[in-house]
Order: structure tokens, then sequence, then C-alpha cells
């Protein structure tokens, strides 16, 4: 760790752990390093002690792989959002498959253009759909089954094997489960339900599509293993998540609350874990860490006292090692952890939820609550049930202009970049080279999410936590559309219905919003400041 300015904070969280005993409390499920009591609360500590109730169903889950591979399928498509989704995404692409394996598909977006990419890279065939989702009413992996399921109808007749190409993740007595059992799913499987979404990547919800792609399970549960042994230390020179919580809270109180993610190339998915994990559960009663996740790198002396850094490296991948040890130099805070190979992974996963949930004792705060994120959704649902028009202009704060909206920044503030367009390659690259001129220019950190994605993300800090951010808004209009089956609204009203919902529900919440609309012109962003 590089101890710079804000050194005694750190040592004062380190003592502040041992003194209340807030390592023992957490094992023992007290409520009350919450401020809240448990008789009131739904229990959400069942990820504590997750990896024995995987062990002991590894058998079950065994058995369903067995089934699914020796069937003609080659393609897993995980239709999800959020945390139901997200962390098999991570372990399938960071973790290594050499030996014969299925491919993972997530499909975890309602932009038509995307939803046209994966029906064109799907074998409809040959392809098994898990429908994920802990409420079992999260609306776009709902919509994303009636699609796909209307697809199928044409080439399965049997409504018996028309259900076996589905298999459902979901807390018991959800809708869900309920439509499972009626569409004649291959399986229901039950998470446990005292586990949020987004501490649910080592439940059935993460494990579940990874080892049926071919993951190694035994080998991810023995590394989280070794990090859940740590984490029950009171030792502070072993247990590194308790570090971890003591320098994230150090880092806000000193108010470098941007916490930039530098992570070695063949690892840096999981940054998008940790940003949901991070931003979900500590942004919110106007406090929070802002994680900033793949922006690209200046040099040290552009970035601003805001900033603390977290290295993650792995292996003996040193392309990185220069970059942090010029921060250290100049006096950024910056902590490091170091990995042995991808599986490691599993190890983090369990690091970071540990850590998360200590910080929202030293932050005061509920980690396991996103109280801000039902207002967009409630205002989404209202443009699709009712024609009402809205102007831009109705917006408490109007810019006519990225470059007002930036000149408007203030030392500590930030530009989110909510893009509700296509992610690819392009989009990608154009978007990159936007946030490095405009932390090179303006001197403030960036972070893009791509909508409606970042909803089940980084949404709730958009809306409940410090109110530091700058808001740009990014919509296209979409010639290509799909009918939502069963509904009177296609994909292209759903999106423009969440795009509207996203920022008017910002603007309730008194954050400075901008939209732009660059119609089908893609290259039109290069030029928005």
């Amino acid at each position: 760790i590089n101890k710079m300015s804000w050194k005694n904070q750190y040592n004062e969280n380190l003592n502040y752990l041992i003194n209340h005993n807030l390592i023992s409390r957490l094992w023992s499920n007290d409520y009350g390093l919450w401020n809240f009591n448990s008789e009131d609360s739904i229990d959400k500590l069942g990820w504590l002690n997750i990896l024995d109730f995987i062990n002991n169903k590894k058998e079950y889950i065994y058995k369903i792989k067995d089934e699914i591979w020796n069937e003609n399928f080659n393609q897993i498509v995980l239709l999800g959002m959020g945390g139901s989704s997200l962390g098999a995404e991570v372990i399938y692409k960071i973790c290594q498959l050499k030996e014969p394996h299925l491919n993972l598909l997530v499909v975890d977006t309602t932009v038509p253009d995307s939803i046209n990419f994966f029906l064109e890279k799907i074998d409809l065939e040959k392809s098994l759909f898990i429908v994920a989702s802990k409420s079992g009413a999260t609306l776009e992996p709902l919509l994303l089954y009636k699609f796909f399921k209307d697809k199928l109808k044409n080439i399965f007749k049997d409504e018996n094997e028309l259900g076996k190409r589905f298999l459902a993740i979901t807390d018991e007595g959800t809708p869900l489960g309920d439509l499972a059992l009626k569409d004649k799913f291959r399986h229901v499987i039950y998470n446990p339900s005292n586990i949020g979404g987004r501490y649910s990547v080592l439940s059935f919800f993460g494990l579940i599509p990874a080892v049926l792609c071919g993951i190694d399970l035994d080998l991810l549960l023995n590394k989280a293993k070794l990090i859940e042994e740590e984490s029950k230390s009171l030792d502070l020179d072993i247990n590194s998540a308790a570090r971890l919580s003591a320098f994230m809270s150090a880092m806000f109180s000193s108010g470098k609350d941007k916490m930039t993610l530098v992570i070695s190339e063949k690892i840096k998915t999981l940054g998008m874990w940790i940003e949901q994990l991070v931003a979900e559960s500590s942004g919110k009663d106007g406090v929070g860490l802002i994680p900033i996740y793949d922006e690209p790198l200046i040099s040290e002396e552009l970035y601003s006292d805001d900033r603390c850094f977290i290295y993650i490296k792995i292996g003996q991948d040193k392309r990185l090692d220069s970059f942090i040890d010029k921060i250290d130099e100049y006096g950024h805070p910056s902590i490091k952890f170091e990995l042995d190979n991808e599986y490691d992974i599993a190890g983090e996963f369990f690091r970071w939820e540990f850590a998360t949930a200590l910080l929202g004792a030293f932050l005061n705060i509920n980690p396991f609550d996103q109280p801000n994120g039902q207002l967009s959704k409630d205002i989404t649902a209202r443009f699709l049930s009712e024609d009402i028009s809205f102007s831009d202009n109705e917006l408490p704060y109007s810019f006519s202009s990225l470059k007002e909206m930036l000149l408007s920044a203030k030392p500590n503030s930030y530009l989110a970049i909510m893009a509700y367009i296509d992610n690819n390659c392009e989009t990608s690259q154009i978007l990159e080279s936007l946030r490095k001129r405009i932390v090179s220019k303006y001197g403030i950190a960036t972070t893009l999410g791509y909508g409606p994605r970042f909803l089940h993300s980084t949404g709730q800090l958009h809306k409940g936590g410090i109110n530091s951010g700058l808001f740009l808004q990014i919509t296209e209009s979409n010639k290509l559309d799909f009918n939502v089956p069963d509904e009177t609204y296609s994909f292209s009203k759903l999106l423009s219905s969440q795009a509207l919902g996203d920022r008017l529900a910002l603007a309730l919440n008194a954050r400075k919003v901008m939209h732009i609309d660059i119609g089908s012109n893609l290259l039109s962003l290069e030029d928005l400041n």
C-alpha cells in the first residue's frame, strides 16, 4: 500500500476494525453493523456461507452438466441482467477453457441492433437458454424469454421439446419460477433467497452457466475458500479483505472517491463485476465510492487529487507496473493484489464482497439494498403504458453542448456516459477516445455504461450517491426494431422509454443531465467535445 496523506485515516480504520469487532460481527450475522436490526430486515448474508452450500450441491450441478453435455447443445445463451448474469459472464471470459466446452453468450440488452447481433450468432436448434432473475420479475430477461421462445416455436412444435430448450435460475416463489413450471422448462434451479443479486456470483447464478460451459467448479471453489478462510482472521496482516475495506473507507473520507481500477488485460473484465458491486452497494444516502473501470490511462500528473488506484495483476504480467510505479511516485494512493492464475478471480469475488460489506459499516449505510433503483423503472412503465410527450427542455438542467456541461464541472466532478446504443467495437473505440480527451483536457474522471445494462449496476450510484456527477445520455435512432411478443410495444419503444425514465429519475434526484441523440451517425460522437 502506498501511504501518503491519507495514512492516518487508514490506520484509524484498521484500529476501528479491531476495536469494534467488525470482522467477528460480520461473520456472526450481526445486522447492527449497518444500524438495522435483522428482525426488521430480509437476511442478505447467505453469501458468507455459500461455498459450503455449493460444495454440498456439486453432485446436483454435475448431474445437470452431464445431462446437457449428452445432448446436442453447443451453446449456452444466458438471458439476464445485472448480478444475475454478470458474474457468469466474467468467469467465462477470464477462465481459460482448453478442453471441449460450450460457448456462452450473455444477452442483457434491449437495443434492437444488439439483439439482432445475438440473433445472428445463436444457433437456435443447438442452444440451451438460461433465464436468470433473482426476483423473477426483472423486465428485460422476461421479455427476452418471450422473444426467443417465439423464435424457437417455429422449430420445436411440441411444447415439451420447446420447454427443454430452457432452464431457469431464480429464488423460490417468484413469477419466473411459476412461469418456468407452466412452460415446462428443463430445470428450475432455486438459489438461496438470502443472497442479493450482486453478491450472487459464487451461487447458482454465477456458477451454473459457467460449469455448463466447462469451467472447473472444484478449482473455483478451492480458490474462493482460501480467501474465505483468510477473511475470518482477526490478524489484519492476513485479512486482506478487511484491509481493503479500511482502504476504501479512508479514500472516501479523504475525498479520493474516484476508485480507478487498473487490471491486467487477461482479467480486465473482473472490473465490470467490481464496478457493479461497489457502486450499487455503497452509492446511496449521498455517500459512496465511484468505481472508474476501463478508462484509458494517462500521465500521472494529469489525474486530479480525487483519485485512488486499485491495481490487480496476474502472474508475471508487468505491462502496467511502470504506470503504477509512476502513480505511487506522484503521490496518488494505491493498493495492489497479485493473482497466480485466472481461477484466482474466485478469491477476488469473496474478497471484494467481504470488503464491501464492511465498507457499508464504515459509511453507515445498508450495502445490500438499492433504494434509488425503482424510480426509473416506474417512470419507464408509465411511458410504456401511456402516450406521453416530453421535451428535454422540461428538465431542470439544460446544456447547449457537452463543452458547456464540462465547463460546469467542479474539482470533485466526474462524467458518466450513459450510452443507450449498440455496444460494438466501433462504438467502444469512439467512446474510449472521448473519455481520454475529457480526462486529459478537463481533469475529471469518466465512467461508461451501456443502457439498460448499467441501470442494474451503476444506476443506483448515479441517483443515490454523492451528487458530483455530470450525466451524458446518448441515444440513437433505431431503424431496426423487433416487436415484443404478447406486448403492445417494441424493443425500440422499450429502450427509448428506459432512457427517458433514467434521465427523468436523475433530474428528480437533482442530477445534472444532458441528452444527445446521434441519429444514425455514430461518427458524430467524435465531435462531442
